[in-house]
């Protein structure tokens, strides 16, 4: 009896074994993009997110002209910040508050939004920044720059070059071999976002946040 429980165990493990190798070759040799339907139904805290914006505030979308994040309406366009260790620009939103004054003596404090796994920064657009803007009304909190970055594994919200998956996925922020992430984000977005928005570098006027996948970026970002 035992011989064969064995034997039933050893090609059951077989076969698993065989599906998986099938799969693996299927996904390394073939980029693989899950239609938005089936993103929608196993990750429904990306469907239907309005993004257009009405605020007080100013939103930048820094992206590519291609990115379909720009169709949201109310955003403003800038360049997307260099590339560092990746082939393409990666997009990035930054709010400014109202009144936004890059000449000010005093830099305004700085907000690092990180959005979870399968989403992108336009999440935060109405999970975000609506209740920021009426804390900064009421005096509850000091008018801040909000940035929010693309983590996604392609940085625009498709799937890229022979990345064997959805690039909706997430990059969970750490330097791997699907990208230099964490690198990315201390390299080159920080110094780029330095020099072009009047934003503090002081660590006591800096908040990270997050969201899933984004929760856990902040934390190891602020323990990094």
């Amino acid at each position: 009896m035992r011989s064969s429980k064995r034997r039933g165990i050893i090609l059951l493990s077989v076969i698993l074994a065989v599906i998986l190798f099938v799969l693996f070759f299927l996904v390394s040799r073939y980029v693989i993009t899950l239609p938005d339907s089936l993103v929608s139904r196993f990750a429904p805290w990306t469907k239907e997110v309005n993004a257009d914006w009405q605020g007080d505030g100013i939103l930048i979308g820094h992206c590519e002209d291609s990115d379909p994040m720009l169709s949201f309406s109310g955003w403003n366009r800038g360049p997307a910040p260099p590339p560092g260790p990746f082939a393409t620009r990666r997009c990035v939103l930054v709010y400014v508050p109202e009144g936004y004054d890059p000449e000010r003596a005093e830099p305004y404090p700085v907000i690092y939004a990180l959005h979870g796994f399968g989403n992108r920064p336009y999440a935060w657009v109405a999970s975000l920044l609506p209740d920021l803007e009426a804390c900064i009304r009421d005096g509850s909190m000091p008018p801040a720059v909000v940035v929010m970055p693309d983590f996604s594994i392609s940085g625009n919200g498709a799937a890229e070059g022979d990345w064997p998956g959805d690039g909706r996925a997430g990059s969970w922020y750490i330097d791997s071999n699907l990208g230099s992430y964490d690198s990315w984000f201390f390299d080159n977005l920080r110094p780029w976002l330095a020099e072009r928005y009047h934003v503090s570098t002081d660590a006591a006027d800096t908040a990270l946040i997050g969201t899933s996948m984004g929760g856990f970026g902040a934390l190891y970002y602020s323990l990094t």
